[in-house]
C-alpha cells in the first residue's frame, strides 16, 4: 500500500459492493480512524484509494477530526463514488503552483524560508511546478558523521528540496533558489568561536534521471571537503532518510511460555515499546536483536529451526510482519516443540528464529494481501534469535495388562540374609559366585581394600555393591538364589529362599499397611487406587 515517502497510519479498509447493489449517484462518506505520532508542516494526511481495477488515487480528507461512535478522535473523512481499498497515509506535503510568462517569486507554504525566484521569460508558456521539502533530522546528521570521519567537517544542512518542471519545456532563464541552512548547533562543543573559524556553505545538486527534476541541498562546512565526499554524503543522507533503524523483539508470556509475540520496534522508541510489551505480560528471553535498517512497507519473513516451531502450516501461510513506522508491528505466535523427546539433556526445548528482509519491490498483490514473489531468492538473514521452551510433564497412558510395582515394596534381600550367605560360602564358592554375578574388576579390588584380612567381609561388600547396582524393581533374592545353584550349592540356595520368606513374613507383621505388588489388567493414566 505504501510507496515513495508514504507512511501508513491506519488500518487497511476494503469495501466491496454486493452483487445486487447498484452504486448510488450521491457520494458515500467514509471515515477512517488513524493515529500518527508526527505530522509537522512538512507532512500531510491523505487517503489512498485502490479501486477494483488496481488504479491508485489520492483524496484529501474533508476533515481529520470528528465524533464517530461516541468517540472523538482522528478520522480521515472522504466522499467517494467508487469502492475499493482505503488507507490513511502520511506523506511529504507537495506544493503546486503555476509560473506565468512574466515570472514569479514564491515562498513555499511548508517552509516560508524557502524561496523560488523565476525571472520573466523563464518559460514560453505558463507551466505548473511541483515542490517537495524533506527536512533533515539533526540526529541523523550526527549518526552519519559518527559512521564516517570524512563527514566531520559538515556542520549542518538545509532541507532537501525536490523540484519538478514539465518535461516538454526547458528553463530559459536562471532560477534563484533560497534554502535555509541553520548555523551549527554545537559551536560551544567544537570551540569554533574561540578559534575564530568561519564556516562556509556550499550548494549541492544531486544527480537525477531527468533534467526536469531538481534535487538540491545546502551544506554548512567547517573546512573544505573534497567534492566526491560530498556526493557520497548526499547519497548516504537520502538513503538514511528513507530507512528506519529497527530492533526485533520476540517475547513470551510468563504464565504461558507457548504464547509469544514478535515485535518490530523502531530503535528510537525501543524503551517505550518494551514497556508496552511488559504491560501486556510479555517478557524475555531472548534479548532484543541487533539494530538494522528497514524501509517503510518492507516485510520480515520468519522461519524456525531446531526443536521449536509455531502452530500452523508455514509453507502454506508463511509468518511475515510488515514494517510501518507509525503503526504497531506485532505478530502473535503459538510456539510448540517439534519432538517432545528432543533436547533430552536439557530442561528446555531449544530452537532458533531467523528473520529475512523482503524488499517492497518483491511483494506482489494476491487477492487482498501482499505476498512474496515466487522468483525472489532469500538473501542472508538480518538477525537470529535463540528460543527456549520449558518442558512440561506429560501423562502417558499405561498399556493394558500392565504390571504396577509399588516403590514402597520391602526388599526381602536384607543385610541379614547377605551376611548369613557370606558365612556359609567357602573361599572357592565365593570366587565362583563373584564370577557368576559378572561384576567389574574394580568392584572386587575395592572390596579387598576395605577388608584385606577377612574374606567373608570382602564377599559381603561385593554382594552389597551388586545389590545396589540393580534396579529397585528387580527381584534380587531369586536372582541370587539362581547364581548360588549354578556354583553347585542347591541346598544353600533352597535355604536362602526359605530364610527370605521368613524375613518377608516378619516384615509383613511389623508393617500391616504395606501394599503388595499388583498384577493384572490395569487401565489408567497415573495412579492405581484400591
Amino acid at each position: 500500500m505504501v510507496s515513495r515517502s508514504e507512511e501508513l497510519v491506519s488500518s487497511v479498509l476494503r469495501i466491496k459492493e454486493p452483487s445486487s447493489y447498484k452504486c448510488a449517484s450521491s457520494p458515500l462518506t467514509i471515515a477512517v480512524p488513524f493515529r500518527t505520532s508526527y505530522r509537522g508542516n512538512y507532512r500531510e494526511i491523505t487517503v489512498k484509494v485502490v479501486d477494483q481495477e488496481q488504479r491508485v488515487s489520492y483524496i484529501t480528507p474533508t476533515a481529520i477530526e470528528g465524533n464517530y461512535g461516541g468517540d472523538r478522535d482522528s478520522f480521515a473523512v472522504v466522499r467517494v463514488y467508487n469502492l475499493g481499498v482505503f488507507a490513511v497515509m502520511s506523506r511529504l506535503q507537495s506544493e503546486t503552483f503555476t509560473i506565468p510568462k512574466r515570472g514569479l517569486s514564491v515562498k513555499l507554504s511548508v517552509d516560508s524560508r524557502i524561496c523560488l525566484d523565476y525571472l520573466p521569460g523563464s518559460f514560453n508558456t505558463p507551466v505548473v511546478v511541483q515542490a517537495l521539502v524533506q527536512p533533515v533530522d539533526a540526529m541523523l546528521l550526527s549518526t552519519l558523521k559518527c559512521k564516517n570521519d570524512s563527514y566531520h567537517s559538515i556542520l549542518t544542512t538545509s532541507p532537501l528540496l525536490y523540484l519538478s518542471h514539465p518535461s516538454t519545456l526547458t528553463l530559459r532563464r536562471p532560477l534563484t533558489i533560497t534554502l535555509p541552512c541553520p548555523p551549527t548547533s554545537d559551536k560551544r562543543k567544537t570551540g569554533e568561536e574561540s578559534n575564530h573559524t568561519c564556516p562556509s556553505s556550499t550548494a549541492l545538486m544531486l544527480e537525477t534521471f531527468s533534467p526536469h527534476r531538481i534535487r538540491l541541498i545546502v551544506l554548512r562546512l567547517l573546512s573544505s571537503v573534497r567534492p566526491f565526499y560530498l556526493i557520497f554524503f548526499a547519497k548516504d543522507l537520502e538513503e538514511s532518510m528513507s530507512t528506519c533503524a529497527v530492533t526485533v523483539v520476540l517475547h513470551t508470556k510468563q504464565q504461558d511460555p507457548s504464547s509469544a509475540v514478535l515485535a518490530v520496534l523502531p530503535s528510537r522508541g525501543l524503551s517505550s515499546g518494551l514497556a508496552e510489551l511488559r504491560a501486556q505480560a510479555y517478557c524475555g528471553p531472548p534479548e532484543p536483536s541487533t539494530e538494522f535498517s528497514m524501509r517503510e512497507g518492507e516485510q520480515l519473513l520468519l522461519k524456525f529451526s531446531g526443536n521449536i516451531t509455531s502452530a500452523g502450516d508455514q509453507s502454506a501461510e508463511p509468518h511475515t510482519v510488515t514494517l510501518h513506522i507509525q503503526r504497531r508491528n506485532w505478530l502473535y505466535l503459538m510456539l510448540k516443540e517439534q519432538d517432545p523427546f528432543g533436547n533430552y539433556s536439557s530442561p528446555h526445548h531449544k530452537g532458533t528464529a531467523t528473520l529475512y528482509r523482503i524488499p517492497r519491490d518483491q511483494l506482489v498483490w494476491t487477492g487482498d494481501r501482499a505476498v512474496i514473489s515466487e522468483d525472489y531468492l532469500l538473501e542472508d538473514p538480518v538477525c537470529k534469535l535463540s528460543l527456549t521452551l520449558p518442558k512440561t510433564m506429560k501423562t502417558l497412558p499405561r498399556p493394558v495388562s500392565a504390571k504396577v510395582l509399588r516403590h514402597d515394596q520391602t526388599e526381602p534381600l536384607c543385610d541379614e540374609l547377605v551376611a548369613w550367605l557370606c558365612g556359609e560360602l567357602s573361599e572357592k564358592d565365593a570366587a565362583l559366585l563373584v564370577m557368576c554375578l559378572h561384576l567389574r574388576r574394580s568392584t572386587i579390588q575395592l572390596a579387598r581394600l576395605r577388608a584385606p584380612d577377612s574374606f567373608s567381609q570382602q564377599t559381603l561388600h561385593i554382594l552389597a555393591t551388586w545389590r545396589r547396582a540393580l534396579p529397585s524393581s528387580t527381584p534380587k533374592l531369586p536372582l541370587l538364589a539362581r547364581c548360588v545353584t549354578r556354583i553347585g550349592r542347591p541346598e544353600l540356595s533352597a535355604e536362602l529362599l526359605r530364610r527370605g520368606l521368613v524375613v518377608d513374613e516378619r516384615e509383613r507383621s511389623a508393617q500391616p499397611w504395606r501394599l503388595n505388588t499388583v498384577e493384572g489388567c490395569v487401565t489408567g493414566h497415573d495412579t492405581l487406587l484400591n
